[in-house]
């Protein structure tokens, strides 16, 4: 009987470009293993004559920056760090900050990848759990 995979191009195992040439090790990985709040701080001092209907609109201030720290070997703390501070004729309305963030778990990654995992890519994944606190803490104040 003939081989039907003749004249298919059809490499035999091991040869060059075969699957078994790609892999080069053990694939790289990337994932937040958890998240937290490290510190939240709402203040509305003028309360509550701030709630009072204005013809002016208010003014915000939103200030991010980002923190990434090494915890272990392949582990690192990467924290947004936001404050907002809202005014209306000169008077503070409210002012939050908040340190959100997550344990990221990094393994068989190059240097020249992990910097923009860390401070792309995990800032990214935060971003909208921080801003769903920032939207229910400014909310109920």
């Amino acid at each position: 009987m003939a081989d039907d995979t003749q004249g298919q191009g059809n490499a035999p195992a091991g040869a060059a470009g075969s699957p078994q040439d790609l892999n080069q090790g053990p694939a790289p990985s990337f994932g937040l293993a958890a998240q937290y709040i490290r510190d939240l701080s709402f203040e509305s001092p003028n309360a509550p004559a701030s709630l009072a209907a204005s013809a002016v609109a208010p003014a915000s201030q939103v200030n991010i920056s980002v923190q990434v720290k090494t915890q272990e070997k392949d582990s690192y703390a990467v924290e947004l760090n936001i404050n907002v501070k809202t005014e209306r004729e000169g008077k503070v309305l409210f002012a939050v900050e908040l340190v959100y963030g997550g344990l990221f778990r990094a393994q068989n990654v190059t240097e020249a990848q992990l910097a923009p995992l860390l401070m792309v890519e995990a800032p990214r994944l935060l971003f909208p759990f921080a801003r769903q606190i920032l939207a229910n803490v400014t909310q109920q104040g």
